[in-house]
């Protein structure tokens, strides 16, 4: 899947927090393995809300996708005590996945569901109101 790295983690939270975090053997290093799982396991959620509407994994990932990985993985490698800024940071990350899969919002990339998005095409489907039938109004 891909959306985000180990590298990317360090960057948004700093080698300090992911190590604390993910360093469960006490050896004074990143554990890259339980980095790893965090993230694979935030990549898989974040594709359980898109696959509805999109094929799954969406690549490249848009900004905003990446930015919510990074959020759920940080919360996951927190495992039972997270603070109340992490929940938060993962709260908001699954209401916007939710509202995604909804049709509510959008990743920036054409919804494949309905065609709709960002970047929209413009040839007519099966809809009511088309191009062709509005005009002259």
């Amino acid at each position: 899947m891909n959306y985000v790295t180990i590298a990317d983690m360090i960057a948004r939270f700093g080698y300090d927090a992911i190590n604390e975090l993910s360093d469960q053997s006490n050896s004074g290093q990143v554990d890259e393995d339980n980095v790893t799982l965090a993230i694979e396991h935030a990549e898989s959620e974040i594709d359980s809300y898109l696959s509805s509407r999109y094929t799954t994994p969406i690549t490249p990932a848009p900004v905003i996708l990446r930015k919510v990985a990074l959020n759920l993985a940080f919360y996951n490698l927190h495992d039972d005590h997270p603070t109340e800024g992490v929940e938060k940071l993962y709260k908001d990350g699954v209401d916007w996945l939710k509202a995604i899969s909804a049709g509510k919002a959008s990743i920036g990339v054409e919804d494949e569901s309905t065609g709709f998005g960002i970047a929209t095409s413009h040839e007519e489907s099966d809809r009511i109101f088309t191009v062709s039938t509005l005009e002259g109004y």
